[in-house]
């Protein structure tokens, strides 16, 4: 993975801002001895070998060096390269190398993604990592992030910190607020959590995407998960499969390193090279990979089985082989992982069963544990296993159920219907309810699996009422309501159904509205009479108003009829029947809990095969 930098006059304006932003925002950042002590200095002294290291100082225009990397399975070769010049201050706090290759195959190919973090060698001694390139560059010109700056990776964290996507974050930080009811269909449209996490990484110098090898799914649908990629600084490449059978491979300076962020059925592996191994720390691709800090991810070898060239940017078609350790920082000058560790992953067992196939289709793989990337990681991998059997027709229906099995025996179940949608409704009650989980400020949720089953048929189910019947507009209190309802669906096939509302015995005398509608219309009445149970005010809460809202069928007919304000909600507390005075009391100004007033309605609902998308209304008299 090469990261490509485009030369501009405003540069050194746009690094400073860009860096200062980055370190502010993931507390990375590799540590640079420039004249004073600083955190990593002490760990920079008994690392640094000047019989094995030279630094940049030691560096001018003209010197012989070669790098060492691979272009074909897994053997390590060397490349021969000439000095072209040392860019001071490169980025604030950060000189570069400027290096061009003279073998035949890099002149062939240019810069190639894939050979970040190969090792350059000068005088024999390790001088940094290939780091990055200039898009449509002609000539196989590189900028090598100086060794020095490399092994200051990590330094900055607190021994034995926890990595930064297991922990628990700020509501603050996020792009939603805890202290509002939950609203699932929110998270339909995933670009807010995107966005969060792009943000994380802001880029470090220019920055194109990483090309990130997928198998297990057709190139089609490869393409189809872009969307949910490119925010992330990912570029989807279609690379078939799998590494020849008893094929090895070991992370060795110049060998293949990978970051297998999805491993299973299906496969998204991020792919560099290792630059250095010091005892059981691996040094590798010389740029960050997602500015992510300190991270929790797979670590494995891997094998090329070829270099495609390509007139933009070329790169290294490779397959994962071994996850060997975890990766634990990902920072500005590169990323460092341990060997002999392992990485928290998410198991995803995903069934998908498709208008195109006669047999479903099971898919079991390994997501990487991450708080805001495990989401969209899952988002990509089920819209690829989906678009893999053949997408949606222009009148579709989803039919979907999930389980997100929780540490401590708590299970999120879920089952419901969306149409005409894709898989947008379905991604936001099942992903959206893990991002929430992952990132609430109550606490730590380690989410043990995720099993999911989607359906797609080629129906719509589309619907509105046409018309609706009131046996009487005024009754007296206690006697019984009989509604008529016309359900046309998109076909213009009508379904008749009934309903029966009892007028409480001891109602005042008023004007009272009665409502026939179907589920985007329930919830927006739910959210304006019983927001409370969807408060989130700890742990226990938050399952609680997730496994409520979950439960809310789209393939329903709701008929409700409202009465007045009786009592208080306080929090999530409901207390009917409360005394007016005790009422008044209670939501006082100057209590800091939520406290609002208890609004009952009466409500029938029945199970339909069609979603209806209006509602129909009647103005019903109270008379004694």
């Amino acid at each position: 993975m090469i990261r490509n930098v485009r030369p501009s006059v405003r540069l050194d304006v746009v690094y400073c801002l860009l860096l200062a932003t980055l370190l502010g925002q993931t507390g990375g950042g590799a540590t640079v001895v420039r004249g004073g002590s600083s955190p990593g200095a002490s760990y920079l002294e008994s690392a640094w070998d000047p019989a094995l290291y030279i630094d940049i100082n030691e560096i001018s225009p003209g010197m012989r060096a070669y790098c060492l990397t691979c272009y074909d399975g897994t053997d390590v070769e060397q490349f021969d390269l000439d000095v072209v010049s040392v860019m001071r201050n490169y980025a604030p706090g950060h000189d570069a190398i400027l290096v061009k290759g003279t073998d035949e195959r890099f002149l062939h190919t240019g810069p190639v993604a894939g050979c970040s973090g190969s090792p350059v060698f000068v005088e024999g001694r390790m001088a940094g990592a290939l780091a990055f390139a200039w898009p449509l560059s002609t000539d196989p010109l590189y900028g090598v992030t100086p060794i020095r700056e490399m092994l200051g990776i990590g330094t900055r964290h607190a021994a034995g910190s926890s990595a930064s996507g297991r922990h628990v974050v700020s509501s603050d930080s996020l792009p939603w607020d805890f202290r509002e009811p939950i609203d699932l269909s929110r998270f339909a449209d995933a670009s807010a959590w995107t966005r969060r996490c792009a943000s994380l990484a802001p880029t470090f110098g220019h920055r194109t995407l990483v090309p990130l090898m997928v198998s297990g799914i057709g190139a089609q649908a490869v393409a189809g998960m872009q969307d949910s990629l490119t925010p992330l600084g990912l570029e989807a490449v279609a690379y078939g499969g799998r590494a020849p059978l008893n094929t090895a491979g070991r992370l060795t300076p110049g060998g293949t390193l990978v970051v297998p962020l999805v491993r299973g059925d299906i496969e998204l592996a991020a792919f560099g090279t290792v630059t250095e191994v010091r005892g059981n720390k691996v040094f590798g691709f010389g740029h960050y990979f997602m500015g992510l800090g300190a991270v929790d991810f797979p670590m494995a070898t891997g094998y090329v089985h070829t270099v495609v060239s390509n007139l933009q940017q070329s790169f290294k078609l490779a397959s994962t082989l071994a996850v060997v350790g975890a990766l634990r920082f990902d920072e500005p000058t590169g990323i460092v992982g341990h060997l002999g560790e392992t990485a928290r992953t998410l198991p995803l067992l995903l069934t998908v069963r498709h208008i195109n196939s006669v047999e479903s289709r099971h898919f079991q793989c390994q997501v990487a544990y991450h708080k805001l990337l495990t989401p969209l990681l899952l988002k990509a991998t089920i819209e690829g296993a989906v678009q893999s059997l053949g997408g949606f027709p222009p009148e579709h229906t989803v039919l979907y159920e999930g389980a997100i099995r929780l540490q401590g025996g708590r299970h999120l179940r879920f089952a419901n219907v969306s149409t005409n949608n894709g898989l947008r409704e379905f991604l936001g009650e099942g992903l959206g309810s893990i991002m929430l989980l992952m990132n609430n400020p109550f606490g730590e949720v380690l989410i043990e699996e995720v099993e999911l089953s989607v359906e797609v048929v080629a129906q719509t189910r589309v619907a509105r009422i046409s018309s609706l019947s009131v046996s009487d507009l005024t009754v007296r209190p206690g006697e019984t309501i009989r509604v008529g309802v016309v359900v046309e669906s998109y076909q213009a096939r009508k379904e008749a159904h009934t309903f029966e509302v009892t007028v409480p015995k001891d109602l005042a005398d008023g004007e009272y509205e009665l409502t026939v509608c179907g589920p985007y219309d329930y919830a927006q009445h739910l959210r304006r009479v019983a927001s409370h149970r969807m408060l989130a005010l700890n742990l226990p809460s938050l399952v609680d108003a997730l496994e409520y809202v979950l439960s809310l069928r789209r393939d329903r007919l709701f008929c409700l009829f409202e009465l007045p304000a009786n009592g208080v909600t306080v929090e999530r507390t409901e207390l009917p029947d409360l005394p007016a005075t005790k009422s008044l009391v209670l939501q006082s100004t100057k209590r800091t809990v939520r406290i609002v007033p208890y609004v009952p309605w009466l409500e029938t609902q029945k199970a339909i095969r069609a979603i209806v998308s209006n509602k129909h209304g009647a103005r019903i008299v109270v008379k004694k």
